[in-house]
């Protein structure tokens, strides 16, 4: 299509790195130090678990599932561990399995829907069941 690909492709990876580092930057000056410590690998499965439930390739589905997270990290589980207990009567905190819960969720979307809630046209035919190849590209019968 006359898009030289090679140039998109460094020119979007340059801008994201520029715009990361303008963002650490920004962290840093805000926190006045930082340390490896600061950054916790728990946060990025979180968000990745965003990304993967609501569609790669489309914005508006990584908002609803993003929403979908935020909303069950701060009142779905924890209401959820509460209901459990009154109905139970145990003292489970199932607050303490939440990353589990969030890698459960990144399974069950990546085998049963792996194109995402809201996937963006492009996924979507890259995930489409039906197979266009069972039918003959020629009028010829045998």
């Amino acid at each position: 299509m006359g898009i030289p690909l090679m140039r998109t492709k460094t020119w979007a990876y340059a801008s994201g790195a520029f715009f990361g580092g303008i963002a650490g930057a920004f962290y840093a000056s805000y926190k006045a130090e930082t340390f490896p410590d600061d950054f916790y690998f728990n946060i990025s499965v979180f968000i990745l678990c965003m990304v993967i439930l609501g569609g790669m390739g489309n914005v508006w589905g990584v908002l609803l599932g993003a929403g979908f997270l935020a909303y069950l990290d701060r009142q779905g589980i924890p209401n959820a561990g509460a209901w459990f207990n009154a109905k139970f009567g145990t003292n489970f905190e199932v607050a303490k399995y939440s990353f589990g819960i969030y890698g459960l969720i990144i399974l069950v979307v990546m085998l049963f829907r792996p194109e995402g809630l809201v996937p963006s046209s492009r996924r979507k035919a890259e995930f489409q069941t039906e197979e266009l190849s069972d039918e003959p590209l020629y009028d010829v019968q045998r």
